[in-house]
Protein backbone atom coordinates (compact mmCIF):
# COMPACT_ATOMS: atom_id res chain seq x y z
CA UNK A 1 0.00 0.00 0.00
CA UNK A 2 1.09 3.51 -0.17
CA UNK A 3 0.71 6.11 1.73
CA UNK A 4 -0.79 8.83 -0.70
CA UNK A 5 -4.21 8.65 -1.82
CA UNK A 6 -5.12 8.91 -5.67
CA UNK A 7 -5.62 12.67 -6.74
CA UNK A 8 -9.23 12.03 -7.95
CA UNK A 9 -9.90 10.78 -4.51
CA UNK A 10 -12.70 12.61 -2.73
CA UNK A 11 -15.03 12.76 0.30
CA UNK A 12 -17.92 14.54 2.25
CA UNK A 13 -14.92 16.25 4.69
CA UNK A 14 -13.05 17.39 1.30
CA UNK A 15 -16.16 19.88 0.62
CA UNK A 16 -17.07 21.04 4.17
CA UNK A 17 -15.39 23.85 5.81
CA UNK A 18 -14.38 23.33 9.55
CA UNK A 19 -14.12 19.21 8.86
CA UNK A 20 -10.48 18.81 8.48
CA UNK A 21 -9.21 15.83 11.07
CA UNK A 22 -12.13 14.15 9.01
CA UNK A 23 -10.35 14.60 5.76
CA UNK A 24 -7.22 12.70 6.68
CA UNK A 25 -9.04 9.45 7.91
CA UNK A 26 -12.99 9.90 6.81
CA UNK A 27 -13.08 5.98 7.78
CA UNK A 28 -13.08 6.97 11.40
CA UNK A 29 -16.73 9.38 11.10
CA UNK A 30 -19.46 7.89 9.82
CA UNK A 31 -21.15 11.31 8.88
CA UNK A 32 -18.23 11.99 6.63
CA UNK A 33 -17.13 8.84 5.19
CA UNK A 34 -19.20 8.73 1.96
CA UNK A 35 -16.25 8.52 -0.74
CA UNK A 36 -16.43 9.42 -4.59
CA UNK A 37 -13.90 8.94 -7.75
CA UNK A 38 -13.56 12.83 -9.08
CA UNK A 39 -12.83 11.20 -12.60
CA UNK A 40 -16.30 9.31 -12.40
CA UNK A 41 -18.17 11.19 -10.04
CA UNK A 42 -19.51 8.29 -8.64
CA UNK A 43 -18.59 5.47 -5.44
CA UNK A 44 -16.97 3.38 -8.51
CA UNK A 45 -13.45 4.05 -9.72
CA UNK A 46 -12.97 3.76 -13.52
CA UNK A 47 -11.30 -0.09 -12.58
CA UNK A 48 -14.70 -0.76 -11.90
CA UNK A 49 -13.72 -0.72 -8.21
CA UNK A 50 -15.44 0.57 -4.79
CA UNK A 51 -13.70 3.77 -3.68
CA UNK A 52 -12.46 4.21 -0.45
CA UNK A 53 -9.78 5.84 1.33
CA UNK A 54 -7.70 2.71 1.85
CA UNK A 55 -8.58 0.99 -1.81
CA UNK A 56 -7.29 4.67 -3.34
CA UNK A 57 -4.07 4.32 -1.36
CA UNK A 58 -3.16 1.16 -3.56
CA UNK A 59 -1.07 2.47 -6.46
CA UNK A 60 -2.01 -0.55 -8.01
CA UNK A 61 -5.09 0.43 -8.56
CA UNK A 62 -5.14 0.76 -12.77
CA UNK A 63 -7.07 4.02 -12.20
CA UNK A 64 -4.76 5.38 -9.31
CA UNK A 65 -2.74 8.41 -9.90
CA UNK A 66 -0.38 10.54 -8.07
CA UNK A 67 -0.52 13.59 -6.43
Amino acid sequence: MNDERCRFFRNKSMCVSGLRAEAEDPEENAATAYCWCNRTMNEIGEDDRLVSSTACEDSGRACYRSV
